[in-house]
């Protein structure tokens, strides 16, 4: 899928045991502590916890990553973006989630997200194209040191998100790539179709199309 992604030498990462969660820290420069730049608000966080249904086997589970699962900080709250996705992954090693029911899982916890006030009032006067236009000016809003650029027409649209090497996975691209899909369903979007997905270490590219009828 996409380019084939570099490979990096080793991190300073000790192994969980968990081998989702390894495999994404190996490739990291410091482990869970890379990237102290890269933040995302705990709203993301609290609408995956409160969209999952199931429960987790705490073994191996680092102990700042498991902290934010069972005491999550309050919505506003900035959390390192390394340890979201590190939540992510220990859903995968350590849940009865298989990678696409926990994609199915993270889509959910994105349409909560855009029955939120802000987007609600957006798509009562946005176009899909609009909305979506508009979507890398709320990433800022959710997220930092990564960014989102959205090239909108009538019933199609390329998005391509950048950040730092490995930050983001292909499990999290696609995840992302969801997240639009709800983003453009939620502003009125039908048949809402993915034409190309390329994931790279430092980037994400995507073309998705959709109808209104």
């Amino acid at each position: 899928m996409g380019t084939p992604r570099s490979v990096r030498p080793p991190s300073p990462h000790v192994p969980t045991g968990l081998p989702i969660l390894d495999t994404y820290l190996r490739a990291l420069p410091r482990g869970l502590d890379s990237y102290a730049g890269c933040r995302a608000k705990c709203s993301l966080l609290r609408a995956l916890l409160d969209t999952n249904d199931r429960p987790v086997e705490w073994d191996g589970v680092p102990a700042p990553v498991r902290a934010l699962m069972t005491d999550p900080p309050l919505a506003s709250a900035w959390i390192p973006e390394v340890h979201f996705v590190a939540v992510h992954c220990v859903l995968r090693d350590r849940s009865t989630h298989d990678s696409e029911s926990l994609q199915e899982l993270t889509f959910r916890a994105n349409r909560h997200l855009t029955e939120s006030r802000m987007y609600t009032a957006l798509t009562k006067v946005a176009s899909p194209s609009l909305l979506l236009r508009s979507a890398g000016f709320t990433w800022g809003i959710i997220h930092r040191g990564t960014s989102l650029q959205v090239l909108a027409e009538k019933g199609r649209a390329t998005v391509h998100l950048r950040h730092p090497d490995h930050l983001y996975d292909d499990w999290s691209h696609e995840s992302a790539c969801r997240g639009f899909v709800a983003v453009l369903e939620a502003a009125g979007a039908r048949s809402v179709e993915r034409e190309k997905l390329e994931s790279r270490a430092e980037m994400l590219s995507a073309t998705l199309r959709w109808s209104l009828a």
